[in-house]
């Protein structure tokens, strides 16, 4: 949705007559012609600096990744930016809206696809990732008195946005089996007692190798006209080889006849108590950790030490937010399997 200068085939608004917004002309800071502005939309975003700014952004993140992505990634994305135009005209609809309340709709759609589009082509170690995104909308039914409940970042709609990894190339084996490892994920709102919510699924590379892959996990869910949301985070770590991959476990870092987990759990809770996190609360204990800080789903094996990432509401209340503690890699020498070092990311 850009408002820009030159005219190009492949930028992302005129990737088809049936999602263009308008030709670009020279001049302009978005990635149309304003001056042939006719879409509310268009009117909308050439009348307001950010917003044409956050355009003509995502247009040049879209056409960076596009230059440096495969013919089936491309692919990917021109998929990917069709179905965020679509969400975009559909749930920033000017119809029964304010203007203001459709600009703030559009700020707000921007964000969300700025996001994936900047890591739409990342170089991490040996690999250049992608991604993969989904931007569904469902409207939100009438009630017997022909109203609609309101609620949510987008009312009038449930949406879900997802966004996941993808390599893009080099394709070998343990890549291939990467990207087979990540779908749309089938999430059936039982979290919403049956009713329908606002969803998202976001991800970091974390960091790669050509020994382990590691990504950070978030998703969220706001059920409407609950007070607040609720999500979770997690990692999944993969160690690679010559015919594919599987996930890491805790003997690839530690040696398990040792005490390992018993001094994962108390360095946590001292790290924490000596933390501001462990102010004006009950001072945590060792044994809270346990089923959190040994799983390998909450691990990244950082240069600094192992990186513990500990949910918002898993230890501690939910209000004190992510507990993530970093233990030294000097201080589990004792515990430390022997090929550890080829695990360790930048």
């Amino acid at each position: 949705m850009r408002c820009a200068s030159r005219s190009s085939p492949s930028r992302p608004f005129l990737l088809a007559a049936s999602l263009a917004w308008l030709a670009p002309a020279p001049g302009d800071a978005s990635s149309f012609d304003c001056a042939k502005a006719r879409h509310p939309h268009e009117k909308i975003i050439c009348a307001d600096k950010e917003l044409s700014a956050l355009d003509e952004r995502i247009a040049q993140l879209y056409q960076s990744a596009r230059h440096q992505l495969s013919e089936e990634g491309r692919t990917i994305l021109l998929d990917g930016q069709r179905q965020w135009i679509r969400f975009t005209r559909a749930v920033c609809s000017p119809k029964g809206k304010k203007r203001e309340e459709v600009k703030k709709c559009l700020q707000r759609s921007f964000q969300e696809r700025k996001k994936p589009l900047g890591k739409a082509a990342l170089k991490k170690g040996p690999y250049l990732f992608s991604n993969v995104v989904v931007f569904e909308f469902h409207p939100v039914p009438f009630d017997k008195s022909g109203q609609q409940e309101m609620w949510g970042y987008y009312p009038g709609y449930y949406p879900h946005i997802f966004s996941y990894p993808r390599i893009d190339a080099p394709l070998t084996p343990a890549a291939i089996a990467f990207n087979r490892a990540f779908t749309i994920p089938e999430h059936s709102n039982k979290s919403c007692d049956s009713k329908n919510g606002d969803l998202s699924l976001d991800y970091e590379v974390l960091g790669a190798s050509g020994a382990i892959i590691s990504i950070f996990i978030e998703d969220w869910t706001y059920c409407h006209g609950a007070p607040h949301g609720f999500g979770g985070a997690y990692a999944r770590n993969f160690i690679t080889h010559e015919t594919g991959l599987r996930d890491l476990r805790d003997d690839d870092l530690f040696l398990l006849n040792t005490p390992w987990k018993e001094f994962v759990y108390k360095e946590c809770a001292d790290f924490l108590n000596s933390s501001e996190k462990g102010q004006n609360r009950s001072p945590f204990k060792p044994d809270e950790f346990k089923h959190h800080a040994d799983n390998p789903l909450n691990w990244f094996p950082s240069r600094k030490g192992l990186l513990i990432l500990i949910s918002a509401g898993t230890v501690g209340g939910y209000a004190e937010g992510p507990l993530n503690v970093t233990i030294p890699w000097d201080k589990l020498k004792l515990f430390l399997a022997p090929d550890v070092e080829r695990l360790i990311l930048e």
